[in-house]
């Protein structure tokens, strides 16, 4: 596969949700129910990321790489559509009779360079590391993808947490997401439609 060296340089959210424990998981129930659970996981992923206007650019295995205001330019929006999205997954997830398993969610945000449909940059590193680290039912953003004001005041931001992530040069801050008990994300309407990005 040849990569045209003209890429388009945008700046977006990224979202990264991973299976946690799926190669334990695997070992306990069998690869065919196991396939299965990752077919749970991948509906509820895809209808919680399109109700908030980002799209998913690749599904691996037990992870699913998504978007959200790729452009020009952050979008706030964006960041808050993010973290609701991610809620609403693990809202879903916690609620579901069909999933046995537990997820983990990465958010961070900056430039991303795309060719032909490849997205390359170090807010998706930092994404896929930020749900590595994550425990079932919980979401880490990274500091620069905090919104500056939530409209919809539906989850709660917990303290700085200092982190250093293998395969990233330095400290990182970084901030853990819980829900409110009043979370309620009906009144969210994405501000842009996010696939008109090339």
């Amino acid at each position: 596969m040849s990569i045209d060296c003209e890429s388009t340089v945008l700046w977006g959210v990224v979202l990264y949700a991973d299976i946690r424990e799926f190669t334990r998981m695997t070992a306990k129930i069998g690869s065919k129910n196991a396939l299965i659970q990752v077919g749970h996981f991948y509906d509820i992923v895809d209808k919680c990321i399109g109700r908030f206007g980002g799209f998913i650019s690749n599904k691996m295995g037990d992870g699913v790489l998504s978007f959200f205001a790729l452009g020009k330019s952050i979008e706030p929006s964006g960041k808050e559509a993010a973290i609701l999205a991610a809620l609403r997954i693990q809202k879903e997830i916690a609620s579901s009779s069909e999933m046995i398993c537990s997820v983990g969610i990465g958010i961070s945000s900056g430039e991303i360079a795309y060719v032909n449909n490849v997205f390359v940059g170090n807010p998706i590193n930092l994404a896929a590391r930020l749900s590595s680290v994550s425990s079932g039912g919980q979401i880490y953003v990274s500091e620069e993808t905090i919104p500056l004001f939530s409209s919809e005041k539906n989850y709660e931001v917990s303290d700085t947490i200092p982190i250093t992530l293998k395969g990233l040069v330095g400290e990182k801050l970084i901030f853990s997401i819980t829900s409110r008990s009043c979370f309620s994300d009906t009144t969210f309407e994405a501000t842009q439609e996010i696939k008109s990005y090339g």
